[in-house]
């Protein structure tokens, strides 16, 4: 077996002698000091340097020409570039790692040279030299004669693309900065003939391209910080649990990471509505806008292709907030490739946190352990947190309050129809249920009320019920007793987390079934004042989890990584589309129309198919119709 490693081979190495040209333009008196100065440096460095001289505009072919003639490599710079001997002899290097490499370029900062944050490839293969900085390898432009010096193109470009037609590369030194003041991208790139533009737009569209722009995200802005964007872009102006979590941890992390700049990636209404009161501390990004940031932290778990594709181009490093497995254990109601989804975005993400130890475990067992940084971080169980107001004692008389919404799984109408019959004497306040839903209750719809009616619900309760079947946490537990409220809850694992966080954890009660919780509101447990003392914890805890995940991603960052996940997503991409599109026998109805759609129109989509009986069937037939009249109309062809 031949051991593979980068080392030099072949016939086309680096020359033990350099010569440095520096281009002029007319009349320019800088280039021959630059000259001077970068060949007094690489001498000082060691280097065996022939001549360093600035070369009048029309003559750097000729140069090259007479350079290849006497096996003599050369470094081009333009008299604005600043190049270290280091960086120099890393271009050198890079060069002869591949015997196919002809030219090395340096990466391009406007700043001073820095270690950029990041791992990135020793060779990245482009098309196009940049002018500004290009070591070129004497042997390989020799390799075919006078040839190459007559090419169309410029004096630079020309002869390095006519030897690009039988194999020979230009490639970046992932090793070597240069200085420019037109930074990373040139401003007049070299010109090419007519013939490679296919080439190059291949090229500019390709997965390292793209990470190659994304890892550009990890320089630090103007004011020396790295940019770090929050994706709420899926979250509309109304209260949730996910919004909620959104809202603390942006709002602990303008107060405490100094060091970041932060931005939220959200709609107007939403940011107003969430972020309003933080005034210059975080600033928006519309989803439809293209900025690239250091890392995205999205929070909740994705449900649509879409919203991942959205996330990988908007930053090198992703951190992902996933708070429970619920949309895809309810499969009656989940989104095409839901799965595909989830166990992508758990292979890809650079950090991943989860809510609780059991949202962690429910993931590892259906999509394996995360490959990369993991931890669960559970929420404030600081009741200070949650508590909107002034409380008073329970009314004697109270109301039986009942938290949910209408998703199936958290059982609200189910269980609000059951204690409405069992005629206990008490009202019975639904609060996620529209008004009329269940006779003899109640209901007031949530996500957009003030805090003031939440607070009064609360204040008018003998005991809060929260029914769901199935949590990865559970808000509401915390949302009762802040407002000195016992509550009764199924023996859910995350609960047991929560309690054992609580010093009020005497006033979450457990019941087993429908019958064992009419028994226990016929009789309400009473709050008590016992306390079991003990460190709470807060947001700032869980804001200083989320900052050890993101630093630890960031750390990590790695462009071949980003390339894998941009392929990979492409790949998955083209298969949604595909079903979306032709797949009439195996695609999910609903999946194939929302496929054609956008965000906006999809999510309406999904949320028609799981509350509107009956869409699936709708939705079949219209495909039909549409099947058989696009394969009429392909026979008439």
């Amino acid at each position: 077996m031949t051991a593979m490693g980068d080392v030099a081979d072949g016939p086309w190495r680096c020359s033990a002698d350099l010569r440095v040209a520096v281009q002029a333009e007319v009349g320019d008196l800088g280039a021959a000091a630059a000259a001077a100065r970068l060949g007094a440096a690489l001498t000082a460095a060691g280097v065996s340097l022939v001549e360093a001289r600035a070369v009048p505009p029309g003559t750097l072919r000729a140069f090259l020409q007479r350079s290849a003639a006497a096996n003599t490599d050369v470094l081009v710079v333009d008299a604005r570039t600043l190049i270290t001997p280091d960086a120099v002899a890393e271009l050198r290097r890079a060069a002869d790692l591949d015997p196919m490499v002809v030219a090395a370029l340096p990466r391009f900062t406007a700043g001073r040279p820095a270690t950029p944050r990041g791992r990135r490839p020793a060779l990245d293969y482009v098309l196009r030299p940049d002018r500004r900085c290009a070591y070129l390898k004497a042997s390989a432009l020799a390799a075919l004669g006078e040839a190459p010096f007559s090419a169309e193109g410029d004096d630079l470009a020309g002869p390095l693309l006519a030897l690009g037609r039988v194999g020979f590369r230009v490639a970046v030194a992932g090793g070597a900065e240069a200085v420019h003041p037109e930074g990373a991208v040139p401003a007049a790139p070299a010109p090419v003939p007519e013939d490679w533009r296919p080439a190059l737009k291949r090229q500019a569209t390709s997965a390292p391209a793209l990470a190659e722009a994304l890892m550009g995200g990890l320089e630090p802005g103007p004011d020396g910080k790295l940019r770090i964007a929050f994706d709420l872009g899926h979250a509309g102006p109304s209260h949730s649990g996910t919004t909620l979590l959104a809202r603390a941890l942006v709002g602990r992390a303008a107060a405490r990471w100094t060091d970041l700049a932060l931005h939220v990636v959200a709609s107007a209404p939403a940011f107003a509505f969430h972020f309003g009161d933080l005034g210059d501390a975080v600033t928006r990004v519309d989803p439809a806008d293209a900025a690239v940031f250091a890392a995205l932290v999205r929070f909740g778990q994705p449900f649509l292709w879409g919203e991942m594709d959205a996330a990988v181009r908007r930053a090198p490093v992703l951190v992902l907030f996933m708070l429970d497995t619920i949309g895809l254990d309810c499969g009656h109601d989940a989104p095409d490739e839901l799965d595909a989804l989830w166990r992508f975005a758990v292979a890809e993400a650079d950090a991943l946190l989860f809510n609780s130890a059991f949202t962690a475990r429910q993931f590892a067992r259906r999509f394996g352990p995360p490959p990369g940084p993991a931890l669960a971080s559970l929420h404030s169980l600081d009741l200070a947190d949650y508590r909107l107001g002034a409380v008073p004692d329970a009314p004697a008389d109270g109301s039986v309050l009942m938290i949910g919404n209408a998703l199936p799984h958290k059982r609200l109408r189910d269980t609000a129809r059951v204690v409405a019959a069992a005629n206990l004497g008490r009202t019975v306040t639904a609060l996620g249920l529209s008004p009329g839903a269940v006779s003899g209750v109640d209901g007031v719809a949530s996500g957009g009320l003030p805090p003031e009616r939440v607070a009064a619900l609360y204040a008018a309760a003998r005991i809060v019920v929260y029914p769901s079947i199935y949590e990865g946490f559970g808000f509401p537990i915390l949302d009762a007793l802040a407002h000195r409220r016992p509550i009764l809850v199924r023996d859910l694992p995350p609960y047991g987390e929560i309690a054992a966080g609580l010093p009020e954890r005497a006033n979450v009660h457990r019941y087993r079934d429908d019958a064992d919780l009419l028994r226990r509101l016929a009789d309400p447990p009473r709050w008590t004042e016992r306390r079991d003392d003990g460190p709470v914890r807060g947001w700032d805890d869980a804001a200083d989890d989320l900052r050890a995940a993101l630093d630890a991603a960031l750390d990590g960052a790695d462009r071949a990584r980003v390339v894998r996940r941009v392929d990979a997503l492409r790949g998955r991409m083209s298969f949604m589309r595909a079903r979306a599109f032709g797949d009439a026998d195996d695609a999910d109805e609903l999946d194939r129309l929302a496929g054609l759609s956008g965000r906006l129109v999809q999510g309406g989509l999904l949320w028609l198919g799981r509350h509107v009986p009956g869409t699936r069937a709708a939705l079949a037939a219209l495909h039909r119709g549409f099947d058989r009249l696009r394969a009429l109309r392909a026979r008439a062809r």
